[in-house]
């Protein structure tokens, strides 16, 4: 049986420990995870909610009684100054009662104070996931409507996204994470409008470039030109392919471009498609003009490495080497020659070279 002292510390107890539980019990109504939880949910969320809310039922029910034992503790309390050890026993009965309901009582709201705390949190993420998507998915749809273009695409991510908000909010405890993918369709899709905003916005500047790449592959096709008329004239059976002029079927292409301002798809496309044709027929021109000019440059070569044999020879005191200096005649000869036959020219210069190691080594 408890003293007075220990009943008036137990009521103390048990009174802050139901103020405490009653704050807890009305913080919960408040919470956004109690309002997510108060929807239609579905797996894992539902389940662990289900439990929660037969717990958190019962603890309206254990509170009322609770409140009730507490008033009448109170009541017994102050009956009288002194009590009466029939007053003892019946505060002790009251306080035995109510400890019984307060430790379950406090293990349901943290129980439910736990759930909320991870429905929420889940939610938080989710959401933190979602928010940015869904600013990019408005920004996409601002400039596709600025262009005054359709994009299926932004509809179907649009509707991806609230399907997974959707479930989200169903079973946030479980949600579905938000896939790579999306992020790059709509990625994908805001460069496109990026180039179709480009492709309006500076058409003139896009085609002057555009003129100026053309005007560049046709000066570089008239040096092509005049180095084959060289090559022809001074090396024999150069192997050139012939060079078929680019410049007619682009300056078309680019004639068109004007017409498909009001038509951005088509316009950006073309302008992309000019664009790369544009640069390989330019690097295509440069290599035929490196390969025509090469052979000059290889007979060129090839006359420089002669005379410098050929100097060397007369510092090691071979000039009247007849033998040698005919070698060397047949050589300048083919190099000389026009046209040019590059092939044996380079044979002959490599000849003369070995007769002249030979001549060091005193073969």
């Amino acid at each position: 049986m408890l003293t007075v002292d220990e009943a008036d510390r137990a009521l103390d107890r048990l009174g802050a420990d139901g103020d405490q539980i009653a704050q807890a019990v009305l913080a919960m109504d408040a919470r956004p995870g109690y309002h997510l939880l108060s929807g239609a949910l579905t797996g894992v969320t539902e389940q662990r909610w289900g439990v929660a809310s037969i717990a958190l039922n019962s603890l309206w029910d254990d509170f009322s009684t609770y409140r009730t034992l507490l008033d009448q503790a109170r009541q017994v309390r102050g009956r009288r100054a002194r009590l009466g050890d029939g007053d003892l026993s019946e505060l002790t009965t009251l306080v035995t009662r109510l400890t019984g309901l307060s430790t379950p009582m406090g293990a349901t709201c943290t129980m439910v104070t736990d759930l909320l705390d991870a429905v929420e949190a889940a939610w938080s993420e989710a959401v933190d996931r979602l928010d940015p998507l869904d600013g990019e998915l408005r920004a996409a749809r601002t400039l596709a409507g600025s262009l005054a273009v359709e994009e299926p695409e932004l509809d179907r991510v649009a509707d991806e996204l609230a399907e997974i908000r959707r479930r989200t909010a169903a079973d946030p405890l479980a949600a579905p994470g938000v896939p790579q993918q999306l992020t790059d369709r709509i990625t994908a899709v805001r460069t496109e409008l990026a180039a179709l905003a480009e492709a309006r916005d500076s058409l003139a500047e896009q085609l002057d470039r555009l003129d100026g790449l053309i005007d560049e592959i046709s000066d570089v096709g008239q040096r092509i030109r005049d180095a084959h008329v060289t090559v022809l004239e001074k090396i024999a059976a150069p192997g050139l392919a012939a060079f078929t002029d680019p410049v007619p079927r682009l300056r078309a292409r680019l004639a068109e471009l004007p017409a498909m301002s009001g038509r951005l798809k088509e316009l950006a496309a073309a302008l992309e498609g000019l664009r790369e044709d544009a640069n390989a027929a330019l690097a295509d021109a440069r290599d035929r003009l490196a390969s025509a000019t090469g052979l000059l440059d290889r007979r060129l070569e090839l006359r420089g490495r002669l005379d410098a044999y050929h100097a060397k020879a007369s510092r090691l005191g071979y000039a009247e080497d007849l033998d040698l200096l005919a070698v060397y005649r047949e050589a300048r000869v083919l190099l000389y020659t026009i046209p040019c036959e590059l092939a044996a020219s380079t044979r002959a210069v490599k000849r003369y070279q070995e007769a002249l190691q030979a001549r060091q080594e005193g073969r």
